[in-house]
């Protein structure tokens, strides 16, 4: 008979009516900011130019899995609310410099609604056309040449006006008009709509360090048009690292002031709150039964161990997959082990450690004798174990001691529970209590999951 799955993806939502970790306020207020923008000119449908000089470019911080895409993704579901004119786009979908720039292209025209604005439609289209193929061939020129594209104008080291002028023929060559002239109706287009165009870029931190370069000088330098307010989501540190490289010292500064020149608005995401995650969890898993010192480890794990939207999705999952498996060990021991092993390989390898030395070899002293510091540090490199690792050991040692009755991190004392819950050292692994078969992690219960989980791995 098959047991019923239910399965959390960890994809974005799409609307703040769909968050459950306590987004909305961050997301109602970027959004809230980009309507106020909006002037509305054509409310008397008379075509009127606004002059709104440059472009205002956001940046939505935060690490991989923290939930960026959901955040833009609902600050898009607002602004459109409003009648704003938006478009997705992922420069992760091309495989090159030329790609990018001309999709980047098409993603603005593809904001104008055709039905509303299909005459700024068409012109569009066809100035848009225009200008990117002057940048089209510029990366053309510079595959077969071997020079360097960069901001038309500017003095890079050789003579760039044979360059450019053919770039100009490629406009129209019976025409005098400039690929300066073409931005400027391009502007004057964009100007007169009702209301700015949002483009959404995401997945900024998965390109090529060169693509994310070119996406950067793209947004800023070619693609600077009037009326446009680019949201832009990406690990600020990743990206800063990448960046760093264009420049001579090649230092992480060099990235962060880089990105201070393309960012207008930066913004991080707030952390979560920890009493929200606790609660989402507990919506998703069934925790009922009785386990010794389960809030205690519950709060180590949402503290110390899952950290991202993604994670909770994964350790969800996890857990309802062992369920299927491992009926007879309860869902808080589940959750608790399947959220180390994900998400902590320093503190899972000593998991393992524990398991083939002490539980399968009964080999106590060998496990005694192990450094247990030195093997958490393997997994960090020295600064991020200094300032993070180190601190915390004292909590982990008790999260051991909580979970395994055994302080496996200090000198193994044993230890075991009285009918009142306290703990007094005991001599044997033997006298460990079983309560049931679910309420303490007997040693036999840990090696029936350590036993399944190595295949996962």
């Amino acid at each position: 008979m098959s047991i019923p799955m239910e399965l959390y993806k960890s994809d974005a939502i799409s609307s703040v009516e769909e968050d459950a970790l306590g987004r909305k306020p961050f997301i109602e207020a970027v959004a809230n900011f980009i309507k106020s923008q909006s002037t509305e000119v054509n409310k008397d449908k008379k075509k009127e130019l606004r002059n709104l000089g440059d472009p205002l470019t956001i940046g939505i911080y935060g690490k991989w899995g923290y939930g960026k895409t959901s955040v833009i993704n609902c600050v898009k579901t607002e602004v459109e609310k409003a009648k704003f004119f938006t478009a997705y786009y992922n420069p992760w979908m091309y495989n090159n410099e030329e790609d990018l720039v001309q999709h980047l292209f098409e993603t603005i025209v593809s904001a104008v609604n055709v039905k509303e604005d299909i005459e700024n439609r068409k012109e569009l289209i066809s100035k848009l056309k225009k200008y990117s193929l002057g940048f089209l061939k510029g990366f053309k020129a510079r595959a077969k040449f071997g020079v360097p594209f960069t901001d038309i104008g500017v003095s890079v080291g050789y003579d760039a006006k044979p360059l450019i002028e053919a770039i100009e023929k490629d406009i129209d060559v019976d025409s005098d008009e400039t690929i300066y002239d073409v931005k400027e109706e391009i502007n004057k287009v964009l100007t007169s709509l009702s209301n700015p165009i949002v483009i959404f870029i995401d997945d900024i931190d998965r390109l090529s360090k060169t693509e994310i370069y070119t996406l950067f000088k793209t947004v800023r330098l070619i693609a600077d048009f009037k009326n446009i307010i680019y949201v832009l989501s990406f690990d600020d540190e990743m990206v800063a690292k990448s960046i760093k490289e264009k420049f001579a010292d090649g230092k992480d500064k060099d990235g962060f002031n880089y990105l201070e020149k393309i960012i207008d608005i930066p913004l991080r995401l707030p952390s979560y709150n920890r009493l929200i995650i606790k609660d989402y969890l507990y919506s998703k898993i069934d925790f009922t039964g009785s386990v010794p010192f389960f809030d205690n480890l519950f709060s180590f794990i949402v503290d110390e161990v899952i950290t991202t939207p993604r994670q909770c999705s994964r350790v969800i999952n996890s857990v309802s997959f062992l369920k299927s498996n491992l009926k007879h060990i309860c869902n808080k021991y589940l959750f608790i082990l399947e959220a180390i092993r994900l998400n902590r390989p320093d503190v899972y390898n000593i998991f393992k450690l524990y398991h083939m030395v002490v539980i399968k070899q009964q080999n106590l002293q060998y496990f005694v004798d192990l450094d247990k510091e030195a093997l958490l540090r393997e997994y960090h490199d020295q600064e991020d174990y200094s300032r993070r690792i180190s601190a915390s050991l004292p909590i982990l040692t008790n999260f051991f001691k909580e979970l395994f009755l055994i302080d496996i991190l200090g000198k193994l004392e044993i230890f075991d529970i009285n009918i009142e819950g306290r703990i007094y050292p005991t001599n044997s692994l033997l006298s460990l209590p079983v309560f049931g078969s679910t309420k303490v992690l007997s040693s036999a219960l840990f090696d029936d999951y350590m036993n399944f989980s190595l295949n996962l791995d």
